[in-house]
Order: C-alpha cells, then sequence, then structure tokens
C-alpha cells in the first residue's frame, strides 16, 4: 500500500498487523525510521536554438533559452564550452547565472572555426548539451576596399618621370579609405618597390627618379581599417625616355650595292635614334646632276632599294631620310655621282685542253690557251690549282701574270697521280675553270735497278758473317751507284742497315753480331732513281763456336709427399756452346746400382714432380742438361724417403649445438674431428655473426683442445647469431663448422601471467569501488613484484592507472569516483620482466551512497577511537538520558566511514521501545 501525506524531512516508524472477526494480531515493526525526501536529477538541456547574435573579429555573441525543468533542484548557472574544429575535446570558457541566457566568448582567435554548446548546471551535475549546428568562424563585419576604378592612366611622361591616375573603388568595405599605396615594378623583375602611400582624397601622382630607358609596371590599392584591397596594374609597361621627335639621320654611308644601265640598288643602316617612335619607313629621292631638284623615288621599310627607270649614262644623286609619327628626319646623300653603265663581268674561261708537256719525278708541265672573252675589263692574271688523287680538295699552286699561259709545276710527290685547272682573272672576279681530263702521274724516266744475284754466306764465325753476291741485271738505265746491306734478328720485324758499298764490291763482312742468335740478311743496289729491288736469303745464319754437352745442373729437393718427391735445379753453369734443348729426369731405387728413365722435359722447365714412389722406401734423382751435341753430367740429389706430410685437421663433428641461452650468453657444444691432420690439435676458434650484418663474423673465443664446450658472452637480447667452430694444428685452421640456423638471444623469463579473477567488488560507497582479486597462476620464472590497478570510464577509450599494491595486497579501493558513472577495472601483475597481461572485471561497477535512518536527533559525539584488534569497549560514566550508540569502521581502501551494526542488549531495547 502507499502511505501519503507525510512531510518530507520527518521520520516515520510504521507497523502492520492483520485483523479478523477474534480481533487484531501482533504488529510487525520495520526495522528502521523511514525519513520522505524529494527525488533529484538533472536538469534539462536548455531550449534551443543556440542562436549566434553577433560576430566579431575575436568574439561571438550567443544567446539560448532557459531549460524546461531544473530537475528538481534548482538550477545554479549554465555552462558555455568551445571546441575548435581540428580538436576534439572540449574546453569550458565561462559560465552565467541561471537568469541569464546569452552571453560574449572574447579571446578568440580571427579565422579559426569553433563549436559552441551551453549546459545547464544544478545540484546532481551538468545537462545535455545544447549545441550548435555548424561551426562559426570569428571575424571582422567590414571587408577591404574594392579594387581602385580603371583604367590606371599614364600621362606626361618623360626621362624620369610619369604622372598616373585613377579612380576611387566602388566599395570601401564598409569603412572609409585610409590611404592609397602606389607600388612600382621593372619589367626585369619580380618584386614589387613602394612609391608611396597617398592620401585617400587625392588620385592622381607624379612618379619621378625614373630610370631612363626602363619599363615599368604600376600598381595602386585602397586601404581601410581592414587592410589593402586588390590592386589596378597598368595594362602595358611604360618607357621613361624623351618626348617624341623625328628620327636621326641613318647611320654609316648610303651604299650603291649593284649598278645596270638603266636601275641602280641602294642600302643604308637604320639611324641610331628613333626619335622616341618606332620608324615607319625611309623616303628615298633623287637629284639629276645640274639641276638643283630632288625628286622623290620611293618609300620603303626595309634597308634596301633598287631604283629603275635611269638614263644610263647620266649621273645622279640619291639620298635617304628615316620616318617616323613625328615626322622625317635629315637626309643621308650618296658621296659620288652614280652613273648607271653596263656592268662588267668575269672572263669567259680559258681555251683548252691543258696540254701536258713534259713529266718528270717531282715536276709536270702544262700550257693553256687565252679565253674567248675577258668580260668587259682586261685580265689581270691566271690561277692554277692542282688536287692528288687521294685528296677531295684543290690545292692552290700559284697565280701567274696574264701574259704566261704554261706554267711548270713543281715539289710533286713521285709517283702520286694529279689533276690540275686554270681559272682567268679581270678585275671583276675569277672565270670558270678550264680542268684537265684524266689524271697525270709524277714520275721519272729513268727506273732503279734490279735485285743482285746469287746471295750466299761465304763464311761463319762466333760473332760475323760474310757475306757475297753478283751485279744485278738491270741497272735502271743509270750507272749503278752501289750495295747496301741490311740484317733482321730472327724474333724481331724491323730490318736494320748494316753497311753500304760501292757498286765494285760484291761482298761484305757484318760483325758485331750475337753468338747463338739467328739472323736474316738482304742487299739491294742503288742508282739515282734511289734503291731497287731487294734479294733476301732464305735461311737463318747463326754464329757460333765448336759445342760440347752442357755442365750438371745443381739439384735439390723442395717437397717430400707419402708418394712422390719434388725436385728443383740450375741452369748448367756451362750450355756446352750451344743452348740447352731439354733436361733428363732419372732416379735409383735403394741399393739398385742402375739409373731408371723418369721423363724428358722441355728447357724452360726447372721444377718437377716425381710421382708413384713407395713411401718409406730411400730413392736418389738425377737432373742431366741437354744440347745439340748431347746430355751432359748428372746433378745428383741427396737421399729421399717419401712419407706422408702433415695437413690441416678435418671440420669439428657436428651439430654445433646451442643450449642456456640466456639474455646476453649462450652455451656450444661439438664432438671433435675425426682426424687431426697428422699433427696435434692445439685449440678451437669460435666466432659469431650478427644477422644484422651479413658475412662480419667476428672471433669471440678460444678453446683448448679437448674441451668441446664454451660459453659465448655479451651478446645482444633480441639479435639472431650465428655460431661456427674450428681445429687448429701446426699446419692451419680446419673447416668450419656451423649453426644450421641463426639463434635468437633472449631470457628463458618473462612477464607473468594475467592475476586469476573474476575481479570481485567487496565494497561500493558513492566515491569509491574496493576491488580483490586473486594471484598469478604463472609468475614468468620471476616473483611477482607487485600489482598495478587501472580504471577506464564507460564510453571512453584511454585507461588510467589509480593505484599500486604490493605483492601480498590483493584489494584496493579505487577512488575518486563519480557517482552514477560506470568504470571498467583491470589488473596487471609486473615482476622484473614487466607487466602481465591484464584482468579486466567481467562487468561495469556503478558508484553509489548507502542510505541511512536514525530514529532520534542526528547529532553525533564522538565517544571514543579504539584499534582495529578490539573487539569490545565499555562506556564508562555512562549519564542517565537515553543515547543511541554507533560504530563505525575506518577502512584504509577508502576515504568514507562505514556503518556496523551493533547488537543492542535486550535491557537496552527494551528501554527504548
Amino acid at each position: 500500500m502507499t502511505i501519503e501525506d507525510l512531510s518530507e524531512g520527518v521520520a516515520y516508524y510504521i507497523r502492520v498487523a492483520a485483523e479478523n472477526e477474534r480481533g487484531i494480531s501482533d504488529f510487525c515493526n520495520l526495522e528502521h525510521a523511514v525519513t520522505p525526501f524529494r527525488t533529484v536529477e538533472l536538469a534539462s538541456l536548455p531550449e534551443g536554438p543556440l542562436s549566434v547574435t553577433d560576430i566579431q573579429r575575436d568574439s561571438i555573441s550567443i544567446a539560448w533559452k532557459p531549460s524546461p525543468s531544473d530537475g528538481g533542484s534548482p538550477i545554479s548557472s549554465y555552462v558555455i564550452e568551445k571546441r575548435e574544429s581540428w580538436r576534439t575535446s572540449w574546453s569550458k570558457v565561462m559560465s552565467t547565472k541561471p537568469s541569464v541566457t546569452s552571453c560574449t566568448l572574447e579571446s578568440l582567435i580571427e579565422g579559426n572555426e569553433y563549436y559552441l554548446r551551453v549546459m545547464a548546471e544544478n545540484s546532481v551535475g551538468l545537462s545535455l548539451p545544447l549545441e550548435l549546428e555548424d561551426a562559426v568562424i570569428p571575424k571582422s563585419p567590414y571587408d577591404v576596399p574594392g579594387v581602385p576604378g580603371g583604367p590606371l592612366d599614364a600621362s606626361d611622361i618623360d626621362r624620369t618621370s610619369v604622372t598616373l591616375s585613377w579612380k576611387v573603388p566602388e566599395s570601401d568595405g564598409g569603412t572609409p579609405l585610409t590611404s592609397y599605396l602606389l607600388e612600382r615594378r621593372d619589367k626585369k623583375r619580380t618584386m614589387w618597390t613602394k612609391v608611396d602611400r597617398i592620401k585617400p582624397g587625392i588620385k592622381t601622382y607624379a612618379v619621378e627618379n625614373l630610370g631612363e630607358g626602363n619599363e615599368y609596371y604600376f600598381r595602386v590599392s585602397a586601404e581601410n581599417a581592414e587592410g589593402f584591397g586588390a590592386a589596378l596594374t597598368t595594362k602595358d609597361t611604360i618607357i621613361c625616355r624623351k618626348p617624341s621627335e623625328v628620327p636621326s639621320v641613318p647611320h654609316g654611308k648610303l651604299r650603291v650595292e649593284k649598278l645596270t644601265e638603266d636601275s641602280v640598288t641602294l642600302s643604308w643602316s637604320k639611324p641610331l635614334d628613333d626619335g622616341g617612335e618606332t620608324i615607319t619607313g625611309y623616303v628615298i629621292q633623287k637629284n639629276l646632276i645640274g639641276s638643283d631638284e630632288w625628286i622623290d623615288v620611293a618609300t620603303v621599310e626595309d634597308l634596301k632599294v633598287t631604283v629603275a627607270d635611269l638614263t644610263e649614262g647620266q649621273g645622279y644623286l640619291f639620298r635617304v631620310a628615316a620616318q617616323n609619327l613625328v615626322g622625317t628626319g635629315k637626309f643621308l646623300t650618296t658621296d659620288e655621282t652614280v652613273t648607271p653603265e653596263k656592268p662588267l663581268d668575269i672572263p669567259s674561261p680559258p681555251i683548252g685542253p691543258i696540254e701536258v708537256t713534259e713529266i718528270l719525278r717531282d715536276s709536270i708541265a702544262i700550257s693553256w690557251q687565252p679565253p674567248e672573252s675577258d668580260g668587259g675589263s682586261p685580265l689581270v692574271s691566271y690561277i692554277i690549282d692542282k688536287k692528288e688523287l687521294k685528296y677531295p680538295s684543290w690545292m692552290r699552286v700559284i697565280e701567274i701574270g696574264a701574259s704566261h699561259t704554261d706554267y711548270t709545276v713543281t715539289h710533286l710527290s713521285d709517283g702520286l697521280k694529279y689533276l690540275f685547272r686554270v681559272v682567268a682573272v679581270n678585275k671583276v672576279g675569277p672565270s670558270e675553270p678550264l680542268q684537265i681530263h684524266d689524271y697525270v702521274m709524277a714520275r721519272s724516266p729513268y727506273g732503279k735497278p734490279s735485285a743482285p744475284q746469287c746471295l750466299e754466306v761465304a763464311e761463319i764465325t762466333k760473332d760475323s758473317a760474310k757475306l757475297q753476291w753478283e751485279a744485278p741485271l738491270q741497272d735502271g738505265g743509270l750507272p749503278l751507284l752501289g750495295y747496301v746491306t741490311e740484317k733482321r734478328e730472327a724474333l724481331k720485324r724491323g730490318w736494320f742497315k748494316v753497311v753500304s758499298v760501292p757498286a765494285d764490291h760484291t761482298s761484305v763482312t757484318v760483325g758485331e753480331l750475337l753468338e747463338d742468335h739467328e739472323y736474316l740478311f738482304r742487299v739491294m743496289g742503288f742508282n739515282a732513281e734511289g734503291q731497287g729491288d731487294v734479294v733476301e736469303l732464305e735461311d737463318y745464319v747463326r754464329p757460333s763456336r765448336p759445342i760440347a754437352a752442357p755442365s750438371a745442373p745443381t739439384v735439390s729437393v723442395v717437397n717430400v709427399g707419402k708418394d712422390n718427391a719434388t725436385l728443383q735445379w740450375n741452369k748448367p753453369a756451362s750450355t756446352g756452346g750451344a743452348p740447352v734443348i731439354g733436361y733428363t729426369i732419372e732416379k735409383k731405387e735403394g741399393q739398385n746400382p742402375n739409373w731408371e728413365m723418369v721423363v724428358n722435359i722441355d728447357q724452360y722447365c726447372h721444377l718437377h714432380t716425381v710421382h708413384k714412389l713407395l713411401e718409406g722406401y730411400e730413392y736418389v734423382f738425377a737432373v742431366s742438361a741437354k744440347n745439340k751435341a748431347g746430355v751432359g753430367e748428372k746433378g745428383i740429389s741427396d737421399l729421399v724417403v717419401p712419407v706422408r706430410p702433415p695437413e690441416k685437421p678435418s671440420s669439428p663433428i657436428g651439430p654445433l649445438e646451442v643450449t642456456d641461452i640466456t639474455e646476453s650468453s649462450a652455451v656450444l657444444s661439438w664432438q671433435a674431428p675425426e682426424f687431426d691432420g697428422g699433427a696435434p690439435i692445439s685449440c678451437y676458434h669460435v666466432d659469431r655473426c650478427d644477422i644484422r650484418y651479413a658475412d662480419e663474423w667476428i672471433k669471440v673465443v678460444k678453446v683448448d683442445y679437448g674441451k668441446e664446450k664454451c660459453t659465448v658472452r655479451e651478446l645482444h637480447e633480441g639479435h639472431n647469431y650465428l655460431f661456427r667452430v674450428c681445429a687448429e694444428n701446426e699446419i692451419g685452421f680446419s673447416q668450419f663448422l656451423e649453426t644450421e640456423h641463426a639463434v635468437l638471444i633472449k631470457s628463458p623469463y618473462g612477464p607473468p601471467s594475467a592475476p586469476e579473477g573474476p575481479i570481485k567488488a567487496i565494497n561500493i560507497t558513492r566515491d569509491m569501488v574496493a576491488v580483490q582479486w586473486a594471484p598469478p597462476s604463472d609468475d614468468g620464472g620471476s616473483p611477482v613484484m607487485s600489482y598495478t590497478i587501472e580504471k577506464r570510464e564507460s564510453g571512453r577509450h584511454s585507461w588510467i592507472v589509480v593505484g599500486h599494491t604490493e605483492v601480498d595486497v590483493l584489494t584496493h579501493g579505487v577512488t575518486n569516483l563519480i557517482e552514477g558513472n560506470e568504470y571498467h577495472i583491470r589488473i596487471m601483475a609486473e615482476n622484473m620482466y614487466g607487466l602481465s597481461p591484464p584482468l579486466e572485471s567481467l562487468s561495469t561497477f556503478i558508484p553509489k551512497r548507502v542510505l541511512e535512518y536514525f530514529p532520534f536527533q542526528t547529532s553525533w559525539m564522538q565517544e571514543a577511537h579504539v584499534m582495529a584488534n578490539m573487539g569490545i569497549y565499555t562506556v564508562q560514566n555512562m549519564p542517565r538520558n537515553e543515547y543511541v550508540y554507533r560504530l563505525l569502521a575506518d577502512n584504509p581502501l577508502t576515504t568514507t566511514w562505514e556503518y556496523i551494526d551493533i547488537e543492542m542488549p535486550e535491557i537496552l531495547l527494551k528501554h527504548l521501545e
């Protein structure tokens, strides 16, 4: 049932009894008194819309309507918040009294976008927000001026100044103009330069101190309190120059380029000064000699003109002047009288053909006939050119007088073919050439001698050879002058002159030859035309002395294997007078007196390995040199016993195992090699390679033989390594034994597992939740040192650390919570290797208050403060008045006090009733 008409704030006890026809039963009483109170909640959001009433450069004014409901608690204020468009979080700007429903937000940044919202606040908290639908941007209510009225006219232009004028802009931006800014820019530059800032009432300005001949752009812009508006710019460049005038006289002379019997072609150059205006054309006039009248002939734009219809033999003067928009300048006149006449021409070619009258070894004589026409001007010369067969271009030989019609061309090369041509020349120029039809070879009418006969070697010594021959059959038509003898070594390609003898000598002795070297000889005769054909010996000539067999080489044994021996020897001290052509190697086994042939090898080899020997047997070896005379004396070696030489050991036996890996070390183990190479193994070498630096092996440690195990230290955790090991004896190092895969260096321990759940709430108040959990099932190999507690409010993504506990504390009070909000809580265990995965609450926790009711006046006085380990307290000197006692427990996990029910003695309960 519902009991109505109760007074708010008054405590009531309520009891119920049953009734039937026999009477009323005993009453059932409520354990506590009940005090009616009003339900309080958040106010409703302010009534919209949220409107913007004013916008300035750094402020915005807004207005709204009051909240329709205060939630049962009077509204204490309205809170205004802002958020810039690029942020995600809101920030409080200000708050107003509940009676004020408008405000102005100041200190804003011009041009930024802002979102705004308003919330009503009562004793419970803030209402839902009333937000602007779109962002608002602070800006001035005014604008910059418009473009000044155009065009930007230029007048009164001279060498260093110009006057500019413009009109007022159509819009002043809502605020009065403060000035005009006038700027200029040289056509060759990109930067604008300030000329002046002009008062707003002035719209004409004379710009001075400009560079003569420079081209400028100008622009003007209007300014108000908001700044400068767009600029008005001149359409074309403005050139500073003096006022226009007529052009100066054409530069240079008025030239006669071509003259015929009835016309003349004249040319001239531009004036140095065009008067400041573009030249539009040139006026040409003529004057007949003996007359004072100048007659216009033509007006042209080019710098050349042909004046026709002239009278042959009549003298003329001509003049020309430049014109521009201002007028005609001064005239330029020809320096001399111009008389039209028939023009001279070049002569016709000389009359051919060109006759060759004499041919010698270095010269050729030619002749020709004069041309039929001299072109109206007497001949002044003939030009003679030549061209060799192997060259494409002509070469000037000489220019001779016009009275000569023959010439001997000298300085030619014997045996080369030539073309010739002749050109006639008058004062007008050269004629077309007259050219010989075929090439002509320069050559002598005589010949060179033929080759000498019957060349042979008459005598040979160790350093000379005597040659003899017979005279050539033909002398070439000229007396024989002598013979030339040449030689060539067998291994060389070039011939060298040895001696020259007179024509009456048919033998020669060639000395200073090298013994045992091979030579070829040849002989040729010569006359005034040069050297004739050669005769050459068919076989090589070898100067030499009597020969004998070579002496014995010196033999040594440089290496001995288990079934072989390597011999080395020097060249014999004496070759016997003939080159060594090879060597013979022989051997004797044990006490056998007979030598056994091993091998014959060439003269260039001085090292040989004898194979197929018996290990442990005794051998002696002999080496003999050979030449054309035969085999020389034996060079005998020392006694040789083949044995197996020591070698490098085999590789250690794998696999190369890696164990006991920690964060900075690893233990390697392997087995000894199967074969020590015939020499004791002294040690092992261990290398490592960080795979981030491929093929970069670093020596780590040297391990004694017999200890096939080592610890590699100073490794980097998280890096991957390869390892390898090799054995060493006195000969060298074995092949490496290498790990098959890279090994990751890391600690065998790690963070603990997540604490055991679920997370239990052992106490909840209006601003606190006390939680409890169990230790993790796995400590990761390292003892748990502490626990970390974090919270996260529903609707948010980030976790916040709210506390830490020692390892033996498995409860914690999460404080400073907001009543009614939902919270997630998670807990992580930590050891020296880090944090465990989190244990999260299965559901949210909601802080809320506990209601307390007392039947008496709630003015409490502290009676005593007792320690936690006491379970009883005696009240001394108790007054006779009626009292109620309460006991409060102080929980160290919270900031609040919780009530504990007290079991009242029956005598006290009866007294209370």
